[in-house]
């Protein structure tokens, strides 16, 4: 079958690709004029970083690094929130907005795509991979990006050292779920697979029996709770009733230091009225949205890193309750 000329000149102008082992050992699958060498040096001891500023994506940074764990690190956190650490202490989170991360595989060994803008309009997006003893990490950042598609056949082929074996991991991360609740009269999306908890809100009376679901995976996490009230408590969740409760309930972080909260505003969604509110400390971002539905009062909560109330789980979580 002849080819038409214009399938030639595709064909002719087509970027070529190749597989390199970077001078730190990680893998990459690259188009050829990237200008990222391939390591020749069989033996002796790796650099530890690398950096490039390509002439085909002008204004674009790629840094490539191998680091040993941190002597900072919690032996009890998960290795998501381990592997979120290593990103934050390269990304300032000040001025800095985070609109995805993902978690996934690389080898075997647990990973993380991080994706984000900071105020100047700099583009980042970065892929961590954590074996036995180290952490590799390819970022790529400037305010011209290449194209998406062929971004993310780089990123996705971003492979730890051969000499780090293969991981002990299948799939690894979280599973989204969407979930009904309330017996049944409630719909809701989550990032993560929302499961029952006996950590529930204080009502201050004995009567009332709330019920929570709660969610979480490295430094992010999700809850839904809902209670009957009694007749005698419905009149008290007027709008100021619920701004009154929320701020009892979040004014505080874990640690017990106070947040920095938000103007509540209220909005409606499917005939339904919400209150809602912002919050924030040095390290996370929080929303929280309440509303009295049918003699049943309802709170949806995320709290995620500083920067990510804006990502795509986030909305997608609070914009996806349904009542039925």
């Amino acid at each position: 079958m002849l080819q038409s000329p214009h399938a030639k000149q595709q064909a002719a102008i087509a970027p070529a690709w190749k597989s390199i082992e970077t001078k730190i050992g990680t893998l990459l699958y690259v188009p050829a004029e990237l200008g990222i060498p391939t390591n020749k040096t069989k033996s002796g001891k790796r650099p530890t970083s690398e950096a490039y500023t390509p002439k085909i994506w002008p204004g674009t940074s790629i840094q490539l690094s191998a680091k040993p764990f941190s002597k900072d690190e919690t032996a009890d956190d998960s290795d998501a929130m381990k592997l979120e650490d290593s990103i934050y202490r390269d990304v300032n989170l000040d001025g800095t907005r985070i609109t995805r991360i993902g978690f996934r595989t690389s080898a075997g060994w647990p990973s993380i795509d991080m994706e984000g803008k900071k105020d100047d309009e700099t583009y980042f997006r970065y892929r961590a991979c954590r074996t036995k003893n180290r952490t590799f990490m390819l970022s790529i950042s400037g305010k011209s990006i290449p194209d998406q598609a062929v971004l993310n056949k780089v990123l996705d082929s971003f492979k730890p050292p051969k000499d780090a074996g293969p991981g002990p991991l299948g799939k690894w991360g979280p599973v989204p779920q969407t979930v009904l609740l309330a017996d049944g009269h409630l719909s809701v999306w989550s990032p993560f697979v929302l499961a029952a908890s006996d950590d529930v809100p204080d009502f201050g009376e004995d009567n009332v029996h709330p019920r929570a679901f709660e969610s979480e995976f490295g430094y992010s996490s999700f809850a839904v709770y809902y209670v009957d009230l009694p007749p005698s408590l419905i009149e008290q969740y007027d709008e100021e009733g619920i701004d009154r409760f929320i701020t009892s309930h979040y004014e505080n972080n874990d640690d017990g230091e106070p947040v920095r909260l938000g103007k509540f505003e209220g909005y409606t969604l499917s005939d339904v009225h919400f209150r809602s509110v912002t919050y924030a400390d040095d390290t996370i971002d929080g929303r929280v949205d309440a509303t009295v539905k049918d003699g049943k009062f309802y709170l949806f909560a995320a709290s995620v890193p500083r920067g990510m109330l804006e990502s795509t789980d986030v909305k997608r979580f609070f914009s996806s309750v349904i009542f039925k």
